[in-house]
């Protein structure tokens, strides 16, 4: 089960909110991604480094909750 605090910010807010079935474009903004110290590609959810102050484009599609 995901709860809130299990990724960045901006995936909690856009994740907690969908259901299946759903598909979003997200753009998450710096402040809710990796802030200014960016991510370590060990640390991020699309395996690459997110530099300091970059937003996060991608797209989600819920399609299965176990």
């Amino acid at each position: 089960i995901y709860t809130k605090g299990d990724s960045i910010e901006g995936l909690d807010q856009a994740l907690l909110r969908m259901k299946v079935g759903d598909k979003v474009a997200l753009v998450i903004p710096s402040d809710l991604a990796y802030g200014e110290e960016g991510a370590s590609s060990f640390h991020t959810f699309h395996g690459y480094r997110t530099p300091p102050h970059m937003s996060i484009r991608c797209t989600i599609e819920i399609v299965q909750i176990l």
